[in-house]
């Protein structure tokens, strides 16, 4: 099934919730999750799509939906380190892909 298949599919399913990866941060209200971290409000002001912030941060793209969509929760750790991604983006980067070299 290509792209446009899909999209066609879900744009014809009057159950699908509406795609909001285009809308601006300022129109999208934010979900501060348990842990107090909002991921995708992070996630948004990078303008970054799910696998761009993923390869970007080290993340796997399927625990980062599941925080998104609130399945799970980051540990202690992790959310250390989104609050560095909120304040600070191009340091993180830098410090992850040292991590990684």
């Amino acid at each position: 099934m290509t792209d446009e298949e899909i999209a066609r599919q879900i744009a014809d399913d009057p159950d699908a919730t509406p795609d909001l990866s285009d809308a601006p941060p300022e129109l999208v209200r934010p979900i501060h999750p348990a842990g107090g971290v909002n991921i995708r409000g992070i996630r948004a002001k990078l303008n970054l799509t799910q696998t761009e912030f993923t390869a970007r941060f080290g993340f796997p793209v399927g625990t980062l939906r599941d925080w998104e969509q609130s399945r799970t929760v980051p540990d202690t750790a992790v959310q250390t380190l989104l609050f560095v991604i909120k304040r600070e983006p191009a340091l993180a980067a830098v410090v992850v892909a040292h991590k990684a070299a």
